[in-house]
């Protein structure tokens, strides 16, 4: 089992894994919670929370939106 260091390293190591097929055989600590995947389809949902989230680390995306009601 890797520990976590941070989102953006997960997601290179799960990116990783994913190509070797290693994810099959692999735990993984995400922030304090412990998975094991069963199906690509629960690993591909996952590495792409993960995804997601390290890029909210690196700031490509903005975290929150100002839209109110009635903005288009």
């Amino acid at each position: 089992m890797d520990s976590f260091t941070s989102w953006s390293d997960l997601a290179r190591r799960m990116r990783n894994d994913l190509a070797t097929g290693d994810w099959r055989t692999k735990s993984y600590d995400m922030d304090g919670i412990h998975k094991e995947f069963f199906s690509p389809e629960e690993f591909l949902k996952m590495l792409t929370h993960v995804e997601n989230r390290a890029a909210g680390e690196s700031g490509d995306y903005p975290l929150r939106t100002n839209a109110r009601a009635g903005d288009r």
